[in-house]
């Protein structure tokens, strides 16, 4: 994700900027379990990576919820019921 931010429009702007925001966890994700290894990845481990991109003002939850909202994704209590909604619109 090295390419220059001079992007359509702020929405997409916005994607781009947090997917060099998480770009130092792809290593980490790798590594575990949830990846091809075994290591165990800690909330802190996490954290310092994130500070190391955006510093300590912003944390990752933070940034993801700016990018939902600049996308104009609507916040629900339950993401699956916005899921289920968008999957009966398509079966009707």
């Amino acid at each position: 994700m090295r390419q220059r931010l001079d992007i359509v429009n702020d929405e997409m702007r916005a994607v781009a900027e947090f997917a060099q925001t998480i770009e130092p966890l792809i290593p980490l994700r790798n590594h575990s379990i949830l990846g091809h290894g075994f290591r165990g990845i800690g909330e802190e481990e996490i954290a310092r990576q994130i500070w190391r991109r955006v510093g300590a003002t912003q944390n990752l939850l933070e940034a993801c919820l700016n990018v939902l909202e600049s996308l104009r994704v609507p916040k629900v209590e339950n993401p699956y019921e916005m899921i289920r909604q968008v999957v009966l619109k398509a079966l009707q």
